[in-house]
Order: structure tokens, then sequence, then C-alpha cells
């Protein structure tokens, strides 16, 4: 897998980061106007950063694959992140950044109640295990509304979050 470039990330980005179980989330990091229906508008992208460039490289194709399947956001390419006050550089990648909120701070702040929710929430859902996608019984934060393209993707690749896709009578005792 080829580095595109390095990135030297400053405190303050780092500060807006969100760090979770495997990687940090630091959002805003670049700026895109591709798509057609932006109108204009700078759509935002953010960096996944992990610790080892196998990890980066793990989390950013399990991602590409979900987004193959319009389960993710858009995939951009593998850079080198040299963080402030750091002698070893980080690996991640760009991603871009949903506009929304997860299933998990909808639920909280009272904003969804599982039982009326839409029957493509649990389509997604169902989509998602069945390709491995694998703890979203436990860990809904992953799953989030994009409301510019008004549907649910998952937001976490890492190795916690996939799992291999279950095969039916494949093994001993199948």
């Amino acid at each position: 897998m080829r580095i595109a470039l390095s990135i030297q990330l400053t405190k303050s980005q780092l500060a807006s980061g969100i760090s979770g179980a495997e990687c940090i989330f630091i959002p805003d990091v670049r700026f895109t106007t591709w798509e057609p229906f932006a109108d204009d508008r700078q759509l935002p992208w953010g960096l996944k950063v992990y610790r080892s460039l196998g990890q980066a490289c793990a989390a950013r194709r399990s991602q590409l694959r979900y987004r193959r399947h319009g389960l993710a956001p858009e995939v951009g390419e593998l850079v080198r992140v040299w963080l402030p006050d750091r002698t070893t550089p980080r690996y991640g990648y760009f991603t871009e950044q949903i506009d929304g909120e997860t299933c998990e701070a909808m639920y909280d702040d009272g904003t969804i109640s599982f039982d009326s929710m839409p029957q493509h929430f649990w389509d997604t859902i169902d989509r998602l295990k069945k390709l491995g996608y694998s703890d979203l019984d436990q860990h809904l934060e992953n799953l989030m509304f994009d409301t510019r393209r008004l549907r649910w993707v998952a937001i976490d690749f890492g190795a916690y979050s996939n799992e291999p896709p279950k095969q039916k009578g494949v093994g001993p005792g199948a």
C-alpha cells in the first residue's frame, strides 16, 4: 500500500480529535467540492489516525469494502501522520466526514425510539452484520444517520468492529 503524503498535525487539530478504542478521528482536515450536489459548499473530510501502518491499512480496506455496498463514508488516501511532540509517526487515511448524529446519541437524547425505527434502519444493521460488521449490538455509536444523503452508515472500521463473515456449512459439525 502506497503512502500518499505525510501530514504534521497541530496541537489544536489533535485537541479537536475524538478518541476511540483503536483510532483518533481528526475532523475538518481538508475540504472538497467534488460532489455534484454540493452546490459549491465545502464538504469536510476527516482523518482516522491509527498506531500502526498495518492497522490503518486494514481499517481502510474494511471501510472500502463497506463503501462498495453503500454502508460507509467515502474513503481517501493513506497518509503518514506526525503528531505534536512525538518522534515516531502514526498512520491513517482520509475519510468523508458525515454530517449527522450517531444512533446512540439520538437514542440518549430521546430523538429516536428503537420500537419506532423505520425498516431501512433495521435493513442497514442486517446488511452490515451479514458483511461481518460485528459490534452493532454493543456499540451503536458506530452507526450514524447521514443527514446529507439521508441514510444510515457505519463509521468505525478497525479490528474491533469487524470479523470475517460467517459462512454456512463450512467447518466441523456443519
